[in-house]
């Protein structure tokens, strides 16, 4: 058996193998695979998507459904009222009144103040629109001064084009007010935050606007959440109290920002020196720069 193996391999040799295939040509070769890639869930996506996210999932508690809604709202406010695009010619009409406007000195802790003075606001006077616009324009120059310091570079103060979740986003416009380097400079927010201040000194029937108060709402809670540091409800009458009984579950825990003091106190405990706003100030007695 041994000698038939041995003679099998001398005259019955096995054949060489067969020679490699040659390389394809750079003109026949195909595109070069692509690398791998890893979907993004929609939801991730849209977060990434906009500049706005950190405040609102500070603003949730990192609960990131939560958080994208409230942004849904938020930017589909923004798309419709474009508070980044406003002018102060834009709003002049409003402003003229006295109503609210955006305070020249910060407060003790350098911050941004917005002031809106109740009385002068007259239910019905004017389109809930044009209130709006000018209190979302006093927001955003106060928000620049504040400073943005988890915005993206580049990110301005502008606005997203639409709320749909998507991986790209529309280029944004730069503030259309940016504030003097001067004014900002003497603006030193340590968050990011600014002070409201609604005085309701003579506040009547006639001022209790249920509609711009939702916004007031909307804007603290749903707009810029994390944004308001303090809302100081300067002398409130008596007749207030229905009126806050109405709009204190609105706030839900945005309420425990709301501080009812009087003008003394704003001027002593919020300001330094005469730095407190000039209407409140003169109630108070107090010395006015």
């Amino acid at each position: 058996m041994l000698v038939c193996i041995l003679l099998s391999f001398l005259f019955f040799p096995k054949p060489p193998p067969p020679p490699p295939p040659p390389p394809p040509s750079p003109t026949s070769r195909g595109p070069a695979p692509a690398p791998p890639s890893y979907p993004v869930p929609p939801l991730f996506s849209f977060l990434l998507s906009t500049r706005f996210t950190p405040q609102f999932l500070r603003d949730r508690d990192l609960d990131i459904p939560e958080a994208a809604a409230k942004l849904t709202t938020a930017l589909a406010w923004r798309a419709d009222i474009r508070p980044g695009a406003l002018t102060p010619a834009a709003v002049a009409g409003e402003a003229a009144t006295g109503k609210a406007f955006l305070h020249a000195h910060p407060d003790a802790g350098g911050r941004p103040v917005v002031v809106v003075t109740a009385a002068r606001h007259v239910t019905g006077a004017a389109p809930l629109r044009k209130t709006v616009e000018l209190g979302a324009h006093l927001v955003e120059r106060a928000v620049a001064l504040a400073g943005d310091p988890l915005a993206v570079e580049g990110g301005g103060g502008g606005d997203a084009a639409a709320p749909a979740p998507t991986t790209t986003t529309a280029p944004r416009p730069p503030p259309a007010t940016p504030p003097p380097p001067a004014a900002a400079a003497a603006f030193s927010s340590p968050d990011g935050t600014l002070l409201a201040i609604i005085d309701l000194h003579a506040f009547g029937p006639r001022n209790a606007d249920f509609a711009f108060m939702r916004f007031l709402v909307d804007a603290l809670y749903s707009y810029y959440p994390r944004r308001v540091a303090a809302v100081l409800l300067v002398d409130a009458p008596p007749g207030f109290a229905a009126v806050w009984a109405v709009v204190r579950p609105w706030l839900g825990k945005y309420g425990r920002l709301a501080r009812f003091v009087s003008a003394g106190e704003v001027c002593d405990v919020y300001f330094e020196g005469g730095a407190a706003p000039a209407g409140i100030a003169g109630r108070a007695g107090r010395e006015v720069w």
